[in-house]
């Protein structure tokens, strides 16, 4: 069993390192390296420093959101949940995907709860960030339908739209089954038959937290999720049209409202399909493409946009992360630790 968590562990991480080095390959060819590192010096700052705290603040936005979706999530202290996020969102920057349990693992240290009941939370906020990627689309649909196209030959704006759905709505589907109706119980049964008697009980106690973990209270709760999220996307795109002030594309190629919601769509999507430590590689090449492909911005003001726009933040997340680190007593050997120990046994 350890030697095939290792050997998997190995094969994932020699994939997430071909995705890294093509990516990267595809996004610098081709750039004067001269006119990037000009382009870049002639930024304004200060827009970069709104830009970044644009982003730091939605990690606030996105803890408030995740304390509405945990039971009885008003006696968790908000400087918790926004410590856990940007703890996560750091270690995300680092190891692809794993800030999805260290994050419910530092709240549960921090406040004493069931870690299974907080897993299942973030589990549903995937859910609710795919649905609202899939809301951008269908409005990329009606107004730059035909640039959607161009960008990605062979393929139709509603195909894009239909592949992302259809792994989304199922997994939608599946959860509510599973919470219910009698579906969960029964595949739960079904798990305990071939397991010893030590982990039936665990797993019986993982799936009764997990149901509890995926309700929040009432229409309310759903509205203010509703606002969170809506507020939240908000902050993801701004932090982009403020890059654009910095770098004044805004004069110089036209570059607004629409451009900033295109470009959040498409680095999103590149991100969650191919997802590298800390989007190095994915996230500049999907930039690149979208900047160069519908807006003509040139190669290397694309790249240099690129590369400014994804480290500002970056930076800044993980220096705050570490100093929450610091303040929640955490070790990053022990929180790849935990990761290890959650992804194998998962």
């Amino acid at each position: 069993m350890a030697s095939s968590t290792k050997t998997r562990h190995l094969l994932n991480l020699v994939v997430v390192l071909a995705i890294l080095a093509a990516s990267l390959w595809f996004a610098l060819r081709g750039v004067e390296w001269g006119e990037l590192w000009g382009n870049i010096a002639r930024i304004n700052l200060l827009w970069i420093l709104v830009s970044v705290a644009v982003t730091i603040s939605s990690h606030f936005i996105r803890a408030e959101r995740w304390r509405i979706l945990i039971p009885e999530g008003n006696t968790v202290g908000r400087f918790n949940a926004f410590s856990a996020t940007v703890i996560g969102y750091m270690m995300n920057n680092i190891i692809p995907r794993s800030g999805e349990v260290i994050r419910p693992w530092v709240l549960a240290r921090r406040e004493q709860r069931p870690f299974s009941r907080l897993l299942a939370t973030v589990l549903v906020e995937r859910i609710l960030d795919g649905l609202a990627l899939l809301l951008i689309f269908l409005l990329l649909l009606v107004v730059s339908r035909q640039q959607l196209e161009n960008l990605l030959p062979g393929y139709t704006a509603t195909g894009i739209l239909l592949t992302l759905s259809i792994p989304i709505l199922g997994l939608i589907i599946l959860v509510a089954l599973a919470v219910k109706t009698t579906l969960g119980t029964t595949m739960v049964a079904w798990l305990c038959r071939r397991f010893p008697g030590k982990l039936t009980a665990k797993l019986q106690e993982i799936f009764q937290e997990f149901r509890s973990g995926v309700n929040f209270s009432g229409a309310r709760g759903g509205t203010m999720i509703l606002l969170w999220s809506l507020l939240l996307w908000v902050f993801y795109a701004f932090s982009i049209y403020f890059g654009f002030l910095a770098f004044g594309y805004d004069q110089r190629y036209g570059l607004g409202m629409g451009a900033m919601v295109t470009t959040l769509a498409i680095t999103t999507v590149g991100i969650t399909i191919a997802p590298t430590p800390g989007a190095f590689g994915v996230y500049h090449l999907f930039c690149r493409t979208a900047l160069v492909t519908l807006y003509a911005v040139g190669e290397s003001d694309a790249v240099s946009f690129a590369l400014v726009m994804h480290a500002a933040p970056y930076l800044g997340t993980i220096l705050i992360g570490a100093l929450l680190m610091l303040r929640e007593g955490i070790s990053f050997g022990e929180a790849t630790q935990h990761t290890s120990r959650d992804t194998a046994n998962g």
